[in-house]
């Protein structure tokens, strides 16, 4: 059982006691226990959701790399099918081989700080320039193409220098996207690690999961006693 469905079975046994539980402080009662497993449950779905979207957005960027290869092999054979082309060649496949050989990083997420406390991270950098400098890499390969005299006519449009800049630009937006996703994604898991393991009240004025379950355990004791049967039920609940 995860530590949401343990809270759960920790709110479910407080609000069957009788007589009713009723805690000193109001952060504890079960109105207020089920107000947090609400706010857990929407912070989790709401990290699962960024998860998500951030994995389809670098999935069609390595998807988007694997395309690019293969367009700038073949772009390489029409060059070296002409004889016209001859000379330029050699800058074509230079350029070529800077995007071929693209040693790409495993997709990774962000980790947040082991302490809920701790600033943010100021940077959030793990491998993103990697995809930046295909940029600067299928510019080079535009540029050297367009050396190529009459290059962009006949067959195939798919490999001319234009679909290459399409490329390139479709790159350049994927990665702003991909790096605004990371850090949104990293300041959600930064949120959530706060609600359940801070130290410090949140922004609302409550406290964390971990503070209010020591504490529930000790005002049901309180209330109860600590040989009764609410307690007998609550012990065994490990956050």
């Amino acid at each position: 059982m995860d530590r949401i469905g343990r809270f759960a079975s920790l709110k479910e046994a407080c609000t069957d006691f009788t007589p009713a539980f009723a805690p000193g402080d109001s952060d504890l009662t079960v109105a207020a226990q089920g107000l947090l497993l609400t706010t857990l449950e929407g912070c989790c779905a709401d990290v699962d959701e960024l998860v998500t979207d951030l994995k389809d957005l670098t999935d069609e960027r390595v998807a988007a790399v694997k395309t690019l290869k293969e367009m700038t092999t073949r772009a390489v054979n029409r060059v070296k099918s002409n004889r016209a082309w001859a000379t330029k060649l050699p800058m074509v496949k230079a350029a070529a081989d800077k995007v071929r050989g693209m040693k790409l990083p495993k997709a990774t997420l962000p980790t947040p700080p082991a302490d809920p406390d701790a600033p943010a991270p100021k940077t959030r950098e793990r491998g993103g320039q990697s995809y930046k400098d295909i940029e600067g890499h299928l510019g080079k390969l535009v540029a050297a193409l367009g050396k190529c005299p009459d290059y962009n006519t006949g067959a195939p449009a798919e490999i001319t220098t234009g679909m290459f800049e399409t490329l390139q630009e479709a790159f350049r937006t994927g990665n702003a996207s991909i790096a605004a996703k990371e850090v949104e994604l990293g300041d959600a898991q930064i949120e959530r690690l706060r609600l359940f393991e801070s130290k410090k009240p949140l922004p609302d004025g409550s406290a964390s999961l971990r503070d209010r379950w020591s504490r529930i355990k000790s005002a049901v004791k309180s209330q109860y006693g600590p040989g009764s049967a609410e307690y007998a039920l609550v012990a065994p609940i490990k956050y």
